[in-house]
């Protein structure tokens, strides 16, 4: 019951009908409150998969990324944030979604598949699997991971898996704007004024 509550007044941030909030400290308040929901409950929908990564196999992208669509669209209803800053936040959600989803499955078989052949696979896929991933993803370590993980997981993984994995690889260079389809206008000029500082 106090649940329920607690997110019917939480929930109202991210509809888009939302009056603008004029005070400082109310709009604060407000922002505060999305982040937790929506934390919450992308916190929540990453726990569920990976808790159940199976059920995760028969799904498409977009199920996989639901929770990172809602957490977009409630941070762009903020209007707080710059457009590229909402695509990467998109970016590393929808691949943390993937990775711990139907990728976990081929992750593990490469995983076993080193530690039983070490030596054989190439550097940058062993990297991938026992390093900490970057702090920041760019067009180009993402495309090198991408195009690094291909062949392995052709011949080592779910033939399943590959439409998906081609489909999550182009959805990286779309949202870091790598593809040319998007164009952060906010990103250039604060990369302009930032290298004429």
């Amino acid at each position: 019951m106090i649940l329920l509550a607690v997110s019917t007044i939480f929930s109202q941030i991210c509809e888009p009908d939302n009056p603008v909030i004029v005070t400082t400290v109310k709009f604060e308040f407000q922002l505060n409150r999305f982040k937790f929901q929506e934390g919450m409950k992308s916190w929540f929908r990453r726990f569920s998969i990976s808790w159940f990564p199976g059920k995760t196999k028969s799904w498409n992208l977009t199920e996989i990324t639901k929770h990172c669509d809602d957490y977009y669209v409630c941070m762009e209803n903020t209007k707080c944030y710059k457009d590229y800053v909402l695509f990467e936040t998109f970016d590393r959600c929808s691949h943390d979604a993937f990775s711990i989803g139907p990728m976990s499955f081929c992750n593990k078989i490469l995983k076993d598949f080193n530690k039983n052949s070490p030596g054989i696979l190439p550097s940058c896929v062993v990297d991938y699997l026992e390093k900490d991933a970057p702090k920041k993803w760019t067009c180009e370590n993402t495309k090198s991971l991408g195009d690094c993980l291909l062949p392995q997981v052709q011949k080592h993984c779910d033939p399943g898996l590959l439409p998906i994995f081609h489909e999550h690889q182009a959805a990286r260079q779309y949202y870091l704007g790598c593809d040319g389809t998007l164009k952060f206008e906010d990103l250039e000029v604060f990369n302009s004024t930032d290298s004429t500082n």
